[in-house]
């Protein structure tokens, strides 16, 4: 059974909150609360009509439930509790070089900035 919009997100949520639960300890070296603010911020705004996904520390999306096409644009994680918002050439990041990479300093400038590379 697909996953429904709003159950994408939801499940999102919770994992974004216990990822930041997980990397609060002193010997981490992340600063959350990061990802469940970037997922908060991703979904109240027009990134909130695409399925969301994870791939490491970054926060992608999808036009629809499963598969292709990926959207081209992507939100990182910093460890210095920052977000990388980066544009990139294909559906599939490879290795090669991205087209554009943009360091912000909180979750609502960095949904700004990916809203408006997709729009």
């Amino acid at each position: 059974m697909t996953e429904s919009l709003d159950e994408a997100w939801d499940r999102l949520e919770r994992q974004g909150a216990t990822w930041d639960d997980r990397h609060r300890l002193p010997s981490r070296h992340w600063g959350p609360p990061i990802l469940l603010d970037l997922v908060v911020a991703a979904r109240s705004s027009s990134l909130g009509r695409l399925y969301p996904f994870t791939s490491h520390a970054w926060l992608r999306f999808r036009s629809q439930p499963r598969g292709l096409p990926i959207l081209p644009v992507m939100i990182g994680l910093t460890p210095d509790a920052r977000y990388w918002v980066v544009r990139v050439r294909d559906e599939v990041l490879t290795d090669g070089p991205l087209e554009e990479m943009l360091k912000m300093d909180n979750a609502a400038e960095a949904v700004a900035q990916a809203a408006q590379l997709v729009a």
